[in-house]
């Protein structure tokens, strides 16, 4: 495991005007058995469950200031989406500045729109881009608003 006091720094703090981040668009967290954990999470957090994917068996979870996808696994929370004005400047912005490129941008759409995704890995983290300024839908291409 990485201790993050002693670990290089990735990102030079710079005099850049650019902010790639417009803040954080969801968690994704890896359980057993999302539609479960969605219960669970509705009941005990008064979260709504507001989308669901049938294809992937996740569900999105909603409350004030929160977003939080669960999707099949055991890993605990494996990405932090993070919603940005322009996922191709924000990947780039990310890679010239040490962040290792895990998927470069690319278009997914709907009958919603269009949005895109780009991913990115910062020590062990990875970091999705979302760009849904072109987009409508209830979360992402391909999940159905509950």
């Amino acid at each position: 495991m990485t201790d993050i006091f002693t670990a290089p720094t990735y990102l030079a703090l710079d005099d850049d005007p650019f902010e790639p981040c417009a803040g954080l668009d969801a968690v994704v967290l890896a359980v057993p058995d999302p539609g479960r954990s969605a219960e669970l999470y509705r009941t005990a957090l008064a979260l709504r469950c507001t989308a669901h994917h049938p294809g992937l068996g996740s569900y999105l979870m909603e409350g004030p200031g929160l977003r939080q996808l669960l999707v099949p696994g055991s890993g605990g929370v494996v990405d932090l989406a993070l919603r940005v004005d322009d996922a191709y400047a924000a990947f780039d912005y990310a890679v010239d500045r040490g962040a290792v490129p895990v998927t470069e941008p690319y278009e997914s759409g709907d009958h919603w729109g269009t949005v895109v995704l780009a991913t990115v890995a910062l020590g062990p983290a990875t970091h999705t881009l979302v760009d849904r300024g072109r987009y409508l839908g209830p979360y992402l291409p391909g999940y159905v608003a509950l």
